[in-house]
């Protein structure tokens, strides 16, 4: 049995993490009387993920980066501006060496505040040029929730051992109707929007009246009140002789502030430039300390995923190691490789984990079976051929061994 999910997991935390993008895109097209070209930008995203699986294919991690210039020029092909089309070129291709690393980065939660605090913005900012575009911006917020509410329902159904048995038009069905309640949902706010937003705008203008009116005795001394003017004793004295002295000190002073101007612009060069270099450290550090981590059960006292009827957020459980014999034998074989830096990644498949090791043509397909159902499906009376199986694993360490030399 294989197991789908995090599969589809990656590519649904990919699709969410492009709305923010996405408004960010949206917002050069304020004032300009053109809607952004949604379609152009779904072919670049589809596009970038193409030739990162591609490009992971060769299994060299940084030959991703080159689909940076790609997306680059094909951004600039289809028509977007080219600070925009670097934009793309590098978050889209930073985040897929991240999900090639691990499938799972936890971070829907950050995602739809960034694009919630986003669109707030990008909507009060876009609402004296163009108050008709800034809507968009907020229902880019909706789609997104929208989105996510759905796409954590599937990733429910994957997941879930309860629902294994039910049936797939089932699913569909309740993935299908609470996706039409929750658009009608909104489409309500949507039309409720324009009164609350009256409603607030009410409130703002009561309370400013009762702030002038709660000040007005304040306003009105100030207005009766004339200060008068200091006078400058012997004003026409010296006025001759000062006048070279302060021209001299005028063009003096203009010289200095253009050096100053100068040295404080190449100053702030540098800092960008070097918070630029030190961020990117950090960066490859932390994809290496990732892509170093293997999965959590080869410690004595791992931890596991259970969904246990949390249908949104994940809650962890822990787990004891595998009782089960042939279970127990393959978690030795990784363990083993772990310790020989050729273990099995977090979040990585069986079948990834052999094509890393380029051994997929030298394992046999049936060899792993019972181990899938037992680790999946919770199989533990399976009539099986207990001797043949462990042979299998014994067979599989070895080829380990003799294909890279431990």
């Amino acid at each position: 049995m294989v197991d789908y999910s995090l599969h589809y997991l990656r590519w649904f935390q990919y699709a969410l993490e492009l709305f923010p993008l996405w408004l960010i895109v949206s917002f050069s097209f304020v004032g300009t009387g053109q809607w952004p070209p949604l379609v152009e930008f779904l072919i670049i995203a589809a596009v970038a993920s193409l030739l990162a699986i591609i490009l992971n294919k060769f299994g060299v991690p940084t030959l991703i980066y080159g689909a940076a210039p790609i997306i680059f020029f094909l951004a600039i092909f289809l028509g977007f501006y080219w600070v925009y089309a670097l934009i793309m070129a590098i978050f889209l291709t930073i985040r897929m060496e991240n999900r090639m690393v691990k499938a799972d980065l936890e971070n829907e939660e950050m995602v739809l505040t960034l694009t919630f605090f986003g669109s707030i913005v990008a909507y009060f900012f876009a609402m004296s040029p163009s108050e008709g575009f800034a809507i968009y911006f907020v229902i880019v917020f909706l789609a997104q929730l929208v989105f996510f509410i759905l796409g954590r329902m599937v990733y429910f159904y994957l997941r879930d051992a309860q629902t294994l048995n039910q049936s797939i038009g089932k699913k569909i069905s309740i993935v299908g109707l609470s996706g039409v309640a929750i658009l009608a949902s909104t489409y309500l706010l949507y039309i409720l929007f324009p009164y609350v937003k009256w409603g607030v705008q009410y409130v703002l203008f009561g309370t400013a009246r009762l702030i002038v009116w709660a000040l007005s005795p304040v306003f009105a001394f100030l207005e009766s009140y004339e200060p008068e003017a200091p006078e400058l004793e012997d004003e026409g004295e010296g006025l001759e002789g000062e006048q070279g002295t302060m021209e001299f000190d005028k063009n003096s002073g203009n010289q200095t502030g253009e050096m100053i101007t100068e040295v404080v612009f190449w100053v702030v060069v540098a800092i960008v430039v070097t918070i630029a270099y030190l961020a990117y450290r950090k960066y490859r550090q932390r994809i290496g300390l990732t892509r170093n981590q293997v999965r959590g059960q080869y410690e004595d006292d791992m931890s596991k995923e259970k969904t246990k009827g949390s249908l949104f957020w994940k809650k962890k459980d822990r787990a004891k190691p595998p009782k089960n014999k042939v279970r127990k034998a393959y978690y030795d074989v990784e363990k083993w490789a772990a310790k020989h830096e050729l273990g099995r990644y977090q979040y990585e498949t069986i079948e990834e984990w052999h094509r890393r090791l380029d051994i997929e043509d030298q394992v046999e397909p049936d060899a792993l079976n019972v181990y899938k159902n037992i680790r999946y499906s919770d199989a533990e009376h399976l009539n099986y051929n207990h001797e043949y199986y462990m042979g299998k694993i014994d067979d599989l360490k070895e080829t380990i061994r003799k294909k890279h030399d431990v």
